[in-house]
């Protein structure tokens, strides 16, 4: 009897895995001559409509929130420690990352969303500014780069990583 009772409970863990699997999606980023592989549980996947207001992003922050994005993180992080990334190349891999869950090209500000969410739950102090229909994204940095935007909030530095996505039409003021 014991026999059986494992067995029917190997089956079922089995059942539970697969179909488990079948609702994460696998994605696979090239990066520095090196695959970073990472599944998305379909959770992960929330709808931004465009609309750039403090409501809107606080909501789809929420959500993301409450998605299985943990094992994602943590993927994330084992890379970074396996490759002795530094935060710079680490941030690249966070944005090849948001890239496939949001290409940037269908919806930005859903993709800079994504690299948001990311970056805060990998422990970085980031920051996202909303003015003249923009969505800027800021990540706290002691560096001295002085050709990158920054704010400063209680003597610390706020780099702007996103500026360049706009161009001549970047406009810092009123953000």
């Amino acid at each position: 009897m014991k026999t059986a009772a494992k067995s029917l409970i190997v089956l079922v863990l089995i059942t539970l895995l697969i179909n488990s699997n079948l609702k994460a999606q696998q994605h696979a980023v090239d990066f520095y001559e090196q695959t970073f592989n990472f599944s998305a549980d379909e959770t992960l996947n929330i709808k931004f409509d465009g609309n750039l207001n403090k409501g809107a992003v606080l909501s789809f922050y929420n959500e993301l929130s409450k998605s299985n994005h943990q094992s994602l993180i943590n993927s994330l992080l084992k890379y970074k420690d396996d490759y002795k990334l530094n935060d710079w190349l680490y941030y690249q891999l966070v944005r090849k990352t948001a890239e496939q869950l949001s290409p940037k090209a269908i919806n930005y500000h859903r993709y800079t969303l994504y690299k948001w969410f990311l970056m805060t739950k990998s422990g970085y102090d980031s920051k996202i500014a909303i003015g003249n229909n923009q969505l800027i994204f800021y990540v706290r940095n002691d560096e001295d780069i002085s050709d990158i935007p920054f704010f400063m909030i209680n003597q610390k530095k706020y780099m702007c990583l996103n500026y360049h996505d706009y161009g001549k039409f970047f406009q810092k003021e009123n953000t």
